[in-house]
């Protein structure tokens, strides 16, 4: 229940900071950017709605690749991504995906 009340406060704040500003906003989020995420941009949206700003969001799905290169550079282990630009190439790499699974689990068994 604290974390409800700290966020309408939070937002409350935003609110009044963007209260009567002409300016109409357009804010988009990238599913892979981990410094500014998804949840921050969405409060911003939030308080800017308050405040009765003009205000569009977009949430832009990413293949994450800055991440991994972060990552690989750390030398974690990166797990291998596939970007999917329409259903079909979704369905396509959903097929391949459990292809790869059933071969590497009957390879295990073996």
């Amino acid at each position: 229940m604290q974390a409800i009340i700290d966020t309408v406060l939070r937002n409350r704040v935003l609110a009044n900071a963007f209260k009567n500003s002409p300016t109409r906003f357009r804010v988009v989020s990238f599913t892979s950017d981990w410094l500014f995420p998804t949840s921050e941009s969405r409060a911003v949206v939030r308080a800017l709605n308050m405040a009765g700003a003009s205000v569009s969001f977009v949430e832009i799905a990413s293949d994450k690749e800055e991440t991994n290169r972060i990552l690989g550079d750390l030398g974690l282990p990166v797990p291998r991504q596939q970007l999917a630009r329409s259903p079909e190439g979704a369905e396509r790499a959903a097929e391949r995906r459990m292809e790869a699974t059933a071969r590497r689990m009957s390879e295990a068994v073996v």
